[in-house]
């Protein structure tokens, strides 16, 4: 589903830009909002409906604690964030009030994707109810275990006056800005009026992030808005994210690929692991410009932000080949395999290789090494040689298996071995099964 915000842009262009570059929105306390009557709630029913007890039950039963909590309960009703949305993008009423007289802008957004829990504090989206008189709190709000019945009441209900706002809303348990994933934002439609340079500035600002651009217009012998397609100047311009761009000179770049496979947010201490599968490899200075990336336009406010990289070629992960680690006044990057200077080391030496070789792999999950299986007078042998130039080489013991050809040490004690598929993969396994793939280097 698409909704949509309405900015005033002019001299809040600057504030409202900022806002989307950084991806946040803005959720206001009720006071701060254009309509006095926000957050109007009565609880006369519920006082009533407790009353009733005390004469059912005498004086037993004491209410003066329960009304004390629904006071404070309705009190901090001050403290919820509220971020007003629109169903359509099309209202001659919306960009009169909300878009400086149509010389502003609207910001389309896919909710689903803008209520992804990327920040510390809980989401409640609701449709808001137009109503001739203010909402009651009952019992059945009190005890109800679903939060939007009471959010709805306190923060979702406004005057019949309003309904052509056709209005949304986020309630957020705190005000202020609340981060959301930057692909939220699908769509920019330019106000009836706004100002050519205004429309430059925010495709400038938002350029390689996939947005589409629209330009509002007055349907031709009507007062209904249209919207016409506009043609985004910046289109060719290098992607916001999820493409790493290694600056190899003024004519040359090089393009990483990389795909967050894994989130695991811990909202209590406002943490996230992120664990991402690397194109190929970076240094240490490329992987701090890329997790500072990271953090700035997807985690800006998350104090603690883990992320541990693997690579695209070794099929099952277990360790991380390096990570960058995010704390409130620390930072950590560290390269755990290979580097890439070491893999082209690595790589050097396979390439001056003499020997009657069957495979080389390269190990970057235990013991960061270059694997040779190659024969040598009627035997197979597996060579280890380690980032130190040591190495180590056992003759192997030969046999055909179901998926592969088994290789073992001859004087294997611990029962481990490797199985090369038809593809050229080498699969490590133990007594507990399949613990390790690695691909082929191709030659």
């Amino acid at each position: 589903m698409k909704v949509y915000k309405y900015r005033s842009g002019n001299e809040y262009l600057d504030r409202d830009l900022k806002s989307i570059v950084e991806n946040y929105f803005y959720a206001p306390i009720a006071e701060n909002l254009n309509d006095p009557c926000e957050t109007l709630v009565y609880a006369d029913k519920i006082r009533h409906q407790t009353k009733l007890f005390t004469t059912l039950f005498g004086e037993k039963v004491k209410l003066d604690d329960f009304h004390n909590v629904l006071d404070g309960f309705i009190k901090n009703k001050q403290k919820l964030g509220i971020y007003s949305l629109s169903k359509t993008y099309s209202d001659e009423l919306l960009w009169a009030h909300y878009a400086n007289n149509h010389t502003g802008f609207c910001i389309e957004y896919d909710f689903e994707t803008l209520l992804e829990q990327v920040t510390f504090c809980n989401f409640y989206p609701l449709n808001v109810e137009y109503s001739k008189e203010p909402p009651q709190i009952e019992l059945n709000d009190v005890y109800t275990k679903d939060d939007k019945q009471i959010f709805k009441k306190i923060a979702g209900t406004k005057s019949t006056r309003w309904s052509y706002e056709e209005e949304l809303r986020i309630i957020t348990d705190k005000s202020g800005e609340q981060d959301y994933n930057f692909s939220a934002v699908t769509a920019i439609y330019f106000g009836y009026r706004m100002p050519e340079k205004d429309k430059d500035k925010i495709m400038s600002a938002l350029k390689g992030r996939n947005i589409s651009y629209y330009q509002i217009t007055l349907k031709e012998k009507s007062y209904s808005f249209i919207r016409e397609k506009v043609v985004d100047t910046y289109l060719e311009s290098e992607q916001y994210l999820f493409k790493y761009y290694r600056k190899q000179n003024s004519k040359n770049t090089d393009i990483i690929d990389y795909e967050i496979i894994e989130k695991k947010y811990n909202r209590a201490i406002n943490k996230i692991n992120l664990t991402i599968k690397l194109d190929s490899k970076l240094s240490e200075t490329e992987l701090e410009d890329l997790g500072n990336q990271l953090k700035s336009k997807l985690y800006r406010r998350t104090e603690i932000v883990y992320i541990f990289y693997h690579l695209k070629q070794i099929k099952k992960h277990n360790t991380a080949w390096a990570i960058t680690h995010f704390l409130p006044k620390e930072k950590t990057i560290e390269i755990l395999g290979l580097k890439l200077e070491e893999e082209i080391k690595f790589k050097n030496k396979i390439n001056k290789e003499s020997r009657e070789v069957l495979g080389h792999w390269m190990d970057e999950t235990f013991l960061n090494s270059l694997l040779t299986l190659f024969e040598e007078n009627g035997k197979t042998y597996l060579e280890t040689l380690y980032r130190d130039e040591s190495k180590l080489i056992k003759e192997q013991i030969v046999s055909k298996v179901k998926g592969g050809i088994k290789y073992e040490d001859i004087d294997n004690q611990h029962g481990e071995y490797i199985i090369i598929d038809q593809k050229g993969v080498l699969k490590y396994y133990s007594e507990n099964g399949l613990f390790n793939e690695i691909e082929k280097i191709k030659p």
